[in-house]
């Protein structure tokens, strides 16, 4: 399962699945960068008296990697002094007991992350290979499950990596850390970076895998215009509908300074409303997408991305 959502998954396995996709908050760990901070949606599981991750690129312990999507990306590390970062989260629906479940993330390791050492009371470079290890639990820290886990993060490229996991019962958050490699021998100082984490989504077989058509969320406005406008009335289909605002949710996330205005005719009443419960139920911003309707004065208004004619929803992009 590929880190991106896929629509075409949903219709190949039916309305039963969307249900059970489970959407992380801020998946791309978009925020402000700053060091020792983590992102919003996130809680700093790490050790008392130490620093949380990062918001990278921030320009501090000389981190110069790029975002795989969006404008920044979670940092984290491993320390010689024994301690590790990890971050949570609640989940909006639980994990489920014998439910076999796929995670898609970028990651990568920077090849400087020069910060002071509390053991050797010197700058030293937080650079030898991590991992990533998953774990499930009843609140945003617990360590009740370990999930999955990576192989060590040798590339300074990003690359793909799936986790697929079976808890052993219901939980209602996950976690995530930075581990040393295994057996330890000594602790040592490294890094990991963790980029646009995918749904949580339920296992497909191979067949369904290969024929799923992948869909890239845009990282430009101009193809988030384009992206918006070739799935706009998808959003009045029976099965799609809040499958595509989910998409379009996601995309978003990837532009926190911009709201999405969808207005839908007036006559789509019960799908306006259907949309809206979903998207509330979700708990996404509701600062980021806005659903209501529009009629013949709506046409005079300059701000749509598309003409009106021929299209039963309308959308516009507007500064937050």
């Amino acid at each position: 399962m590929k880190t991106l959502f896929t629509i075409a998954l949903l219709a190949l396995l039916g309305p039963a699945m969307s249900q059970e996709v489970i959407s992380l908050a801020n998946p791309s760990f978009e925020d402000t960068p700053h060091h020792s901070k983590q992102p919003s949606g996130w809680v700093d599981c790490g050790f008392a008296l130490e620093s949380p991750p990062d918001i990278q690129p921030s320009g501090d312990f000389n981190v110069r990697q790029s975002p795989h999507h969006g404008k920044t990306y979670l940092g984290m590390v491993v320390r010689d002094n024994e301690t590790w970062e990890m971050v949570g989260q609640r989940l909006r629906q639980p994990l489920k007991s014998g439910q076999c479940y796929n995670l898609s993330l970028f990651l990568c390791r920077s090849e400087y992350y020069e910060s002071l050492s509390r053991l050797t009371r010197q700058i030293a470079n937080y650079a030898t290979p991590a991992k990533l290890r998953l774990w499930a639990g009843d609140r945003a820290c617990d360590k009740q499950e370990l999930l999955a886990e990576t192989p060590l993060i040798t590339e300074f490229n990003w690359k793909e990596y799936t986790l697929e996991f079976t808890p052993g019962r219901d939980y209602r958050a996950v976690l995530l850390e930075a581990y040393y490699e295994e057996p330890l021998m000594f602790p040592y100082n490294g890094n990991i970076l963790l980029d646009g984490l995918s749904d949580i989504v339920p296992c497909v077989s191979r067949d369904n895998r290969e024929e799923a058509r992948e869909i890239p969320l845009p990282e430009t406005e101009e193809a988030l215009a384009m992206f918006l406008e070739e799935r706009a009335d998808r959003l009045l289909g029976p099965d799609f509908g809040t499958a595509n605002l989910g998409l379009f949710a996601r995309a978003m996330q990837a532009f926190p300074d911009k709201r999405l205005v969808i207005a839908l005719r007036a006559e789509t009443q019960d799908q306006l409303e259907e949309l809206r419960a979903y998207y509330q139920a979700e708990g996404y911003d509701p600062e980021m997408i806005h659903i209501g309707t529009y009629d013949a004065g709506s046409r005079l208004f300059d701000g749509w991305l598309w003409d009106v004619s021929g299209h039963k929803v309308m959308m516009r992009l507007e500064d937050r």
